[in-house]
């Protein structure tokens, strides 16, 4: 492997990594989005949460207001994402006539970044204010049943799983729930997919190193095999087969050696594969089979078509902005690479 190749992939290691951390100090990674049409009353709710034992929750009703985002919230959004609070507190309590803001609204509405105690006035109702959000436009009030008839633009459920694994079969109970309540479940996202990909491209690299490893071993132990191989048959007229071993003991320890460290190898290869997070519909039924490779690429762009006209979640744009940096950074340098090639090239 050459030394370029080996700064190319420690790029994209490190690069995967920061994004990593990134994510998962923004997200929790153990949370699930779905989002929905249709109202989730709190009282209808607390008969789900009880029953499915979802004890960190948040529902979110989001729309544009006047200049900024208004979010209706049950609460414990900190719980689920990263809200950076730098006066007061979150909403805890849905019974109290209170509001978070960004600061750039407390900044627009009273001309302070410190608004807490003040009062704001939503849809002919007043809030006292009691924290304040960092680099925010967003105004956090209470969920309240009276404000179901506004247009909200989105509906949001998070909830945690405390599955160690994806449980894909509590989803679908969720759903499930939801969708008896008559609400419809259109999209979903799972937080620890998006987050733990860039941990995927790092396993892909390690992979890659083994795996390149593992071949030039195999192909130097072939070498040496076949070499010996030939020696003997030179000499097994004169020779025993063990007295040749003898002689050449070096050369069988040798190759007994690279064998080991390729078994080795290959052993890390399948102990490494099972920390892929990869989900099950993006993996075809059948590798061999042309419908189930399409029915996942017709459900992707399904997805793709479904984000189009609905929007995409928070994660998922901050996966869409790093994937392009990330893009745009490799491009740059393998192009960079390769014209210094073609110089080099010109110059003989």
């Amino acid at each position: 492997m050459g030394i370029r190749k080996v700064i190319l992939l420690a790029l994209i290691v490190v690069l995967s990594f920061s994004s990593y951390m990134y994510l998962k100090e923004k997200y929790n990674p153990m949370a699930i989005e779905l989002r929905f049409r249709g109202d989730l009353e709190k009282e209808e709710f607390q008969k789900i949460k009880k029953g499915l034992y979802l004890n960190i929750y948040s529902v979110n009703y989001s729309m544009k207001y006047k200049k900024h985002t208004l979010v209706m919230t049950t609460g414990m959004d900190t719980q689920l994402i990263d809200i950076p609070i730098i006066h007061g507190e979150f909403i805890t309590d849905s019974e109290r006539k209170v509001a978070v803001i960004g600061d750039k609204v407390a900044d627009f509405y009273f001309k302070v970044e410190d608004a807490v105690g003040k009062r704001i006035k939503i849809f002919e109702n007043e809030y006292e204010i009691i924290g304040i959000v960092k680099n925010s436009d967003v105004i956090y009030i209470p969920f309240n049943k009276k404000f179901f008839k506004l247009d909200w633009d989105k509906k949001i459920f998070r909830y945690v799983s405390y599955d160690k694994d994806v449980s894909y079969f509590k989803i679908d109970k969720v759903v499930s729930q939801l969708s008896a309540l008559g609400l419809d479940v259109y999209d979903i996202v799972v937080y620890k997919e998006k987050i733990y990909g860039y941990i995927n491209v790092i396993i892909f690299a390690i992979l890659y190193v083994l795996f390149d490893f593992a071949m030039k071993l195999y192909r130097r132990i072939k070498r040496e095999s076949i070499t010996l191989l030939q020696g003997y048959m030179e000499k097994r007229r004169i020779k025993e087969w063990y007295e040749y071993i003898l002689e050449e003991k070096k050369g069988m320890l040798k190759i007994l050696a690279h064998c080991t460290i390729f078994v080795f190898i290959v052993i890390g290869i399948f102990k490494v594969i099972p920390y892929l997070t990869i989900s099950p519909s993006s993996i075809p039924d059948n590798i061999f089979s042309l419908y189930s490779i399409l029915r996942v690429f017709k459900y992707k762009y399904s997805k793709f078509i479904l984000h189009l006209n609905n929007g995409y979640s928070a994660i998922m744009i901050d996966v869409i902005i790093i994937n392009t940096i990330f893009l745009l950074i490799i491009t740059g340098i393998v192009l960079n690479i390769t014209l210094k090639k073609v110089k080099q090239g010109k110059s003989f």
